[in-house]
């Protein structure tokens, strides 16, 4: 009993004592989990997960989420978060944005993100508070919340980057966080604003030319790639 009690003051404490910060990151999340899936494909060997993330793009089941070996396999399935277990298959995949278009099967009416809206908005500054939303280390797996981190944008730039000692695909402009956001899974993930506006797209762990040290990138936000991606998910949609 006193254990059963003093849980319960524990918690009563920890509620009273949430800011109104706290609170509407909370209401964030809630605006922004519905319209994010956790992708499941190929993987499983040294190095490389099974799962991934992706965030929902119409209401008839379109996902944008980032290219990779995870796509290459006929048993792809997305997971929604009501719990939902769903196939989908590969619509396209650009390489120079490292982005893909996936489509679920079977579903409709799904609240999304609005991708050409987000293309519009101005570029976020450096100094930021942004929120990353992803299923990092597969802590998602049905219809369990997210993985969100906070985090401010520290700068906004073009990187030389590469995977292994290839150059990446993708040579665009990125935001650059203080929050270690790119973690196994969290590629296909999103960025969003305080007010969860849609901001970017969670992209992959690279490595610096410059330094053989992992760098943590936030990418596909400049404001030309933003359009290229926008433009090229809008003409896949529309075909």
């Amino acid at each position: 009993m006193k254990t059963a009690i003093g849980i319960g003051m524990f918690a009563w404490l920890v509620a009273g004592h949430m800011t109104p910060a706290q609170d509407r990151y909370g209401a964030i999340a809630a605006q922004v989990n519905p319209r994010m899936v956790k992708v499941f494909g190929s993987g499983g060997y040294r190095g490389v997960v099974a799962y991934g993330s992706g965030m929902i793009v119409s209401p008839d089941g379109y996902v944008l989420t980032a290219a990779g070996s995870l796509l290459d396999t006929p048993e792809l399935r997305v997971h929604l978060n009501d719990g939902r277990r769903c196939q989908a298959k590969v619509i396209a995949v650009e390489p120079a944005l490292d982005a893909a278009l996936i489509k679920i099967e079977a579903v409709d009416d799904l609240p999304f993100f609005d991708v050409p809206k987000a293309a519009a908005r101005p570029i976020a500054r450096p100094g930021e508070w942004v929120l990353g939303f992803s299923n990092a280390f597969e802590i998602a797996t049905r219809g369990e919340p997210m993985s969100v981190q906070r985090g401010v944008i520290a700068a906004y730039t073009r990187l030389p980057l590469q995977r292994g000692i290839f150059d990446a695909p993708y040579n665009g402009d990125v935001y650059v966080l203080d929050a270690i956001t790119n973690n196994p899974g969290a590629a296909g993930g999103v960025l969003v604003t305080r007010t969860g506006e849609l901001l970017g797209m969670i992209g992959k762990i690279l490595h610096l030319r410059i330094t053989p040290e992992v760098y943590e990138v936030i990418a596909r936000a400049a404001e030309r790639d933003r359009r290229r991606i926008s433009n090229w998910c809008t003409k896949q949609l529309e075909d």
